[in-house]
């Protein structure tokens, strides 16, 4: 049985075809890429599989069930789920105030806990709560770059 089995899936805003016709497989273990340009659809289509967006047609399985529909929270239960492109830090807080914010589900019940759990993994439980994330260091001024010299304009062939 697939893993993932995405089929003939579309998604347009307008009159602009973001994903037209995907369809793939994922099996258990398989690592699965997608690549291409800035706006050709890859971000549009993992939006698709962990439903902040609904397909405009076609369907998503995930072993073995359809998940078009379901809320974003469930499907990152059953082990869907995405990260953005820049991670970021809350400076203004603390070092385990950064891990409670990120031990969040469904609701804060569990978040001492799996806050914990992560310090021990990482083996700082003796973190003190007011441990302030370290500051960067600024950052040196670069030399200007020498002026390139012109290139000749080059007739239309």
């Amino acid at each position: 049985m697939s893993v993932l089995e995405v089929r003939d899936l579309r998604r347009s805003f307008g009159g602009l075809v973001a994903v037209r016709d995907v369809s793939f497989t994922a099996t258990g273990g398989e690592v699965v890429g997608f690549i291409g340009p800035n706006g050709s659809g890859k971000s549009t289509l993992f939006n698709l599989l962990t439903g902040v967006l609904k397909p405009d047609s076609g369907d998503i399985h995930l072993f073995g069930k359809s998940v078009v529909g379901q809320p974003t929270q469930r499907i990152a239960r059953a082990g869907v789920a995405r990260t953005f492109q820049i991670p970021m830090l809350f400076w203004n807080m603390t070092v385990r105030e950064n891990l409670l914010a990120a031990s969040v589900e469904e609701n804060w019940s569990s978040v001492d806990r799996r806050a914990d759990e992560v310090l021990e993994l990482l083996e700082l439980p003796e973190l003190p709560e007011l441990l302030e994330l370290p500051e960067l260091p600024e950052l040196p001024e670069l030399p200007e770059l020498p002026e390139l010299p012109e290139l000749p304009e080059l007739p239309e062939l």
